[in-house]
């Protein structure tokens, strides 16, 4: 229930149709889901990885995902390290496809209705605090920027304008 209240006050900018991978030559099939995406760009399109060792006297199980050491310390070992260090090293990624210029595509969450509130007071604030400018000795109007000035030539008078 919660998530149909989320979905109608906020956007994702992740494709609901989901996308596949961009980079040229990589066949992967479509990422319905961004944390399925991550897993696979942190597999197959960074150079290095960082590798996490259990901390157990003698066990040699290692992963490139740190939950699943703490997950094998529980079920494996009956007991998580008490000192919390694992341990870890990094070393180059034997999968690593290169990107050329396609660059990691990031999650973004939008508020719409907290985008759009943004922008009505951005607006109001504009009719209550109007904007003074001075004429100078050349009849150059000087404006702030993100403005321009709206002359009436025929009234003789000019209206500062923000853009939005």
């Amino acid at each position: 229930m919660a998530n149909s209240v989320t979905s109608v006050t906020t956007h994702d900018l992740w494709p609901s149709q989901g996308m596949p991978c961009e980079v040229e030559g990589c066949k992967t099939p479509h990422f319905l889901k961004h944390d399925k995406y991550v897993k696979h760009w942190k597999k197959f399109h960074e150079k290095s990885i960082t590798v996490y060792d259990c901390s157990m006297v003698g066990c040699t199980i290692q992963s490139t995902e740190k939950s699943r050491i703490l997950k094998h310390q529980r079920i494996c070992h009956k007991q998580l390290d008490r000192n919390n260090t694992l341990s870890s090293h990094v070393e180059p990624n034997m999968f690593y496809k290169a990107t050329g210029n396609v660059t990691f595509r990031k999650f973004v969450r939008v508020n719409i209705a907290a985008r759009e509130a943004a922008r009505k007071a951005r607006q109001q604030y504009v009719i209550d605090h109007p904007v003074n400018f001075h004429v100078q000795s050349n009849n150059s109007l000087t404006v702030s920027r993100g403005q321009y000035v709206d002359v009436d030539f025929n009234n003789n008078c000019a209206k500062v304008v923000t853009r939005w």
